[in-house]
């Protein structure tokens, strides 16, 4: 792996730096990203365990520590060839949302083909919630509803999408009088 020289630019708050290598369709990358932006990112023909990282400061003055957590290669072991990426969908079922049904329905779909089209091993599913009282009276499954569970998106049909979107209506209706709840 190349030598990658990063700038700090906020030093002041605390900047997490990854290096990582991943397989990914068939090929190997390697990636550093710093406080979440990734940096660099380019395919390794010659792909081999990193090892002998070494992490050199110019400026120590703000480092408040430096260590490698972790390195280790994924494995399938446990899931096998499952879905890595698993995209639910979290969705306002509060009356003053309502109004916006029909556009999350097409976007749910738009996702849905996405995922479809980039040949992306894959989970996509959708839950509700709304406001709760604020003596929390409410039985639960009229705030949180699970209306998909994670599923393959090339099974999931425009008749399901519109089963899980009516599914809404069997929410509270997000009317009371008290400023919206943050549960999340």
């Amino acid at each position: 792996m190349p030598t990658v020289e990063l700038t700090i630019s906020y030093p002041e708050r605390y900047n997490e730096i990854n290096v990582n290598q991943m397989y990914y369709s068939g090929s190997y990358y390697n990636t550093v990203t710093l406080a979440g932006k990734e940096e660099y990112f380019e395919k390794n023909v010659n792909a081999e365990p990193i090892t002998n990282v070494t992490i050199e400061i110019t400026n120590e003055e703000n480092v408040m520590q430096a260590l490698v957590l972790n390195a280790k290669e994924i494995s399938t072991s446990i899931c096998g060839d499952g879905a890595f990426l698993e995209n639910l969908w979290l969705v306002d079922g509060t009356g003053s949302y309502k109004k916006n049904i029909d556009t999350a329905k097409s976007e749910f779909r738009n996702n849905r083909d996405y995922l479809i089209e980039s040949n992306i091993t894959s989970k996509l599913g959708i839950s509700f919630f709304t406001d709760r009282d604020l003596n929390f009276g409410r039985p639960i499954n009229t705030i949180y509803r699970q209306a998909m569970p994670l599923l393959d998106p090339n099974e999931i049909t425009d008749n399901m999408i519109e089963d899980a979107f009516d599914e809404i209506r069997k929410m509270g209706t997000g009317a009371s009088t008290a400023p919206e709840a943050n549960e999340l």
